[in-house]
């Protein structure tokens, strides 16, 4: 009975037509999942996909460290950096959106600034 329940679980969820009450406090029902390893002193490791739930990126955060870097005048100092490993399901985002997502990510974890400006708005001609 135990196993015949499952799959109609799964079979409904794969239908779209399972209760929200079964996933409305699921984790693995989000848009994205991240991880922060560093809090525990590991550093990022890459995350395996499910086939159950709906997220198709998981990221993880490593621990902090200081490392070298060139500042934008040229010189070279020291910074607080962390790794940022993420894992995503080519099967719900195309290579290049998620190249351009990443992109974007990139930008705003190393000017987080950028996150309290405006969003850009497109100019479109009719």
């Amino acid at each position: 009975m135990l196993r015949l329940g499952v799959r109609l679980v799964r079979r409904l969820d794969a239908w779209g037509l399972l209760p929200a009450s079964f996933s409305a406090d699921d984790p693995l029902y989000a848009s994205a999942f991240v991880a922060n390893l560093g809090s525990v002193g590991l550093d990022a490791a890459y995350h395996h996909l499910f086939e159950y739930g709906t997220i198709p990126i998981f990221v993880t955060i490593g621990r902090l460290r200081r490392a070298p870097v060139v500042r934008d005048d040229g010189s070279v100092g020291k910074r607080e950096v962390f790794t940022l490993r993420y894992t995503y399901d080519e099967r719900i985002e195309d290579g290049f959106y998620a190249a351009r997502a990443l992109e974007r990510l990139q930008a705003l974890l190393e000017v987080p600034e950028r996150l309290d400006a405006a969003p850009p708005t497109s100019q479109q001609g009719g």
